[in-house]
């Protein structure tokens, strides 16, 4: 009997423990990114052209990397709606996805880290949330959407 509990936990961990998990709710997973993205941003100023990107590193990234936070992650109350929009599956969070795009980052040269057009994130990112909201339908986040934005409680390719 022993031994069919210690196979089937040794199973349980081969298919669990192969790929490490992300973040544990969405809401933890997108605060880590946006994190990760301004740390980053700062940690690789001196790689930044502002010939290249048509306009100064503050604008984006403001002036420190707390103040870079500040402007990108989510209130409070999003984050709880970011949650709840994944338990109510307006939103498809992956964790695994979630852990990739991190490590990815964390390895990305400096040189690299600048190359994404406008504000799309690192294909490696890509996947991390999905919005399942179609566009025309009230939404609350961007994140809710399948494309575009969420402009005025609408999804909108504008």
């Amino acid at each position: 009997m022993w031994q069919m509990i210690r196979l089937t936990l040794l199973l349980s961990c081969v298919v669990s423990c192969t790929s490490k998990p992300g973040p544990p709710t969405a809401s933890a997973a997108e605060t880590a990114i946006v994190q990760q993205y301004c740390e980053k941003a700062f940690a690789c100023e001196s790689s930044w052209d502002s010939n290249e990107h048509l306009q100064d590193f503050v604008e984006p990234f403001t002036t420190s990397a707390a103040g870079c936070e500040t402007k990108y992650v989510l209130s409070s109350s999003d984050l709880a709606t970011l949650d709840s929009d994944v338990a109510s599956g307006r939103v498809v969070y992956n964790d695994q996805t979630t852990q990739g795009c991190l490590d990815n980052n964390d390895a990305e040269s400096c040189g690299d880290w600048f190359d994404y057009p406008g504000d799309a994130p690192p294909q490696h990112c890509d996947g991390a949330f999905v919005g399942k909201v179609a566009l025309g339908q009230a939404c609350q986040l961007t994140l809710e959407c399948v494309a575009g934005n969420c402009q005025a409680r609408i999804c909108t390719n504008q």
